[in-house]
């Protein structure tokens, strides 16, 4: 009776192990295929707990610099770091170009964390990146955190 147990016993063991592989296969497939079409994301971005202000600063509007210790602004500055994900294995221009948004977290423990980019180019942890879409994060940051307050500036100067 012990024979007839032990073959299950592999048996079950053996589906098991095939199983787990097979998650691990789809798993390790699917993660491939985000990283191609999506890119890698940064990591070790502060989250908005741990951060006291932001400030933004950016060379389209070299008159302005924004600060933001709000909650909701904070926030949105962490979120909108999200659209920065790169080429994997690629570097960027490095040197060769100046970011135009920069984003430093000031931390609730002292640190400061610094992210910038241009159009093609983050850099993030001493390190410059590719951008996996071209663009779009400049173009998010000024609006969110310049050209909304320049349009209702200028509303309200035309409603006088």
């Amino acid at each position: 009776m012990v024979r007839e147990n032990a073959p299950k016993k592999k048996s079950a063991r053996n589906q098991i192990l095939r199983t787990v592989m097979v998650i691990l296969i789809v798993s390790a497939i699917a993660t491939v295929q985000y990283i191609i079409t999506k890119g890698v994301p940064l990591f070790d971005v502060p989250r908005p707990d741990q951060i006291e202000k932001v400030v933004v600063t950016s060379n389209d509007f070299p008159d302005e610099i924004k600060v933001c210790t709000d909650g909701e602004s904070v926030e949105q500055a962490v979120k909108l770091v999200n659209f920065l994900n790169y080429e994997p294995f690629t570097l960027g221009s490095g040197s060769d170009s100046e970011p135009v948004i920069s984003i430093r977290y000031f931390l609730s423990d002292g640190k400061e964390v610094e992210v910038a980019a241009d159009s093609a180019t983050v850099w993030y942890d001493g390190k410059s990146y590719e951008l996996k879409v071209k663009e779009k994060f400049v173009t998010l940051a000024n609006a969110i955190f310049f050209m909304s307050e320049n349009a209702a500036g200028d509303d309200a100067g035309e409603s006088k």
